[in-house]
């Protein structure tokens, strides 16, 4: 999982900086930079505030992120989510 392209594809889809990102989600900017250089992992306690504080469901946060052989782990109700999330946009 890439968080740091979930993030950064977030920002800039609100056309935001890290440091409105962080204010708006109330992550410390140190948290944002380090998660954004890959330096860190996005908790799920993490991704539910972001989800929240940035109206975007935490399934589409996850998509985001996903990279080539993520998705060998994903329980059978998270790629319910995201086969839901993905139906929902493109209709």
């Amino acid at each position: 999982m890439n968080y740091s392209k979930a993030i950064k594809i977030i920002r800039a889809s609100k056309g935001i900086s890290q440091q409105e990102f962080s204010e708006k989600t109330g992550l410390s900017p140190s948290l944002v930079s380090r998660i954004e250089s890959n330096d860190r992992k996005l908790s799920d306690k993490n991704i539910k505030v972001i989800s929240k504080k940035m109206s975007i469901p935490s399934s589409l946060i996850k998509l985001l992120a996903y990279e080539t052989g993520d998705t060998k782990s994903l329980k059978t109700e998270d790629t319910t989510k995201i086969g839901q999330m993905l139906i929902d946009l493109v209709m």
